[in-house]
């Protein structure tokens, strides 16, 4: 009861203000995590230095900064850094608190009992797509755009016309790997169509891909299956059915 009357009586001072200096301090933080990929694994001070253009001993804050925050951690053996084990616990509470994560466990792994199937609900990150599948090895897969043209072309329809435009290497590679025009099949997915690998009679396996769409109408994932070429023709009316109804519910309760 004494702290809450201190805590009426006296409020805590008001936060300091953001400045220039905090939101570099936070933005190259985010571009030293950026580094981190499966073929660059490792990063010592004085690449990330020379990579992000900085000082070697503002590098070094922060890295030790997120080494702190367990975030990064420093090999002993060569004191370079990697990705924290702290990343699993954030990732364990986003796959049990984050609603799109939630509803679609049940809804893919219905889809790939029911069909045979393989499913994925795939988001945009940053130049890549972060597919999950559950009950599959790995659960989660990290792609370039446009590794699977039709989960990339429904990604790129929740995308504005300004970053599309600014996208040069993914709308060439949207335009020269599918066919018809761009801005037709992006209108196509907003409205909650299907779509069907282009190329699908070139390769072994053929991907159906449908929008997730939030309540205020925008794309915000792309629900998928995948399966051997020589079963679309004959099950294509059947595939295409149960993904949009699947769609449309996690649609429902993804936010």
């Amino acid at each position: 009861m004494e702290l809450c009357r201190v805590d009426v009586l006296r409020p805590p001072p008001a936060s300091p203000p953001v400045n220039d200096v905090t939101v570099s301090g936070v933005g190259h933080a985010g571009d030293i995590l950026n580094l981190f990929a499966t073929n660059t694994p490792e990063w010592g001070v004085t690449d990330v230095g020379r990579v992000l253009g900085i000082s070697k001993s503002h590098a070094h804050r922060l890295l030790s900064s997120l080494n702190a925050l367990g975030l990064l951690e420093r090999q002993p053996r060569n004191r370079r850094y990697r990705l924290g084990w702290r990343w699993l616990s954030v990732a364990a509470v986003l796959m049990e608190t984050n609603p799109l994560v939630t509803n679609a466990v049940p809804v893919i792994r219905e889809l790939q009992e029911q069909l045979d199937v393989t499913g994925r609900l795939s988001v945009w990150d940053r130049d890549g797509v972060i597919s999950l599948q559950p009950g599959r090895d790995p659960v989660l897969t990290r792609d370039t755009f446009g590794d699977c043209m039709p989960v990339s072309n429904v990604l790129l329809a929740g995308r504005s016309r300004t970053a599309i435009r600014g996208s040069t290497d993914i709308l060439t590679s949207a335009l020269t790997r599918s066919s018809g025009d761009l801005d037709e099949r992006l209108t196509h997915v907003r409205t909650g169509g299907l779509i069907g690998d282009p190329d699908h009679g070139q390769c072994r396996s053929y991907c159906l891909a449908a929008p997730v769409i939030d309540t205020d109408g925008g794309v915000i994932a792309a629900l998928s299956v995948h399966l051997p070429t020589r079963r679309w023709e004959p099950q294509k009316l059947h595939l295409m059915r149960a993904l949009r109804t699947a769609a449309t519910r996690l649609s429902a309760n993804a936010t």
